[in-house]
């Protein structure tokens, strides 16, 4: 239930915003700048709750 929320959270920081500021460590194989974080939504949640930090994950 809660990841429920947290991702429904980030989808909807994701629809105000442009990019996340997240570490480019987090992305260390794709170039941030061709991310299109809103198509690839689920795998950027995915990949920030398996190697984020407490902080970007609460974003």
């Amino acid at each position: 239930m809660q990841a429920h929320y947290e991702i429904d959270q980030v989808k909807k920081k994701l629809k105000h915003k442009g990019a996340p500021s997240f570490r480019k460590a987090l992305f260390w194989d794709t170039d941030m700048d061709k991310i299109d974080w809103h198509k690839q939504y689920k795998a950027v949640i995915q990949r920030v709750f398996e190697r984020g930090n407490d902080a970007e994950k609460e974003r």
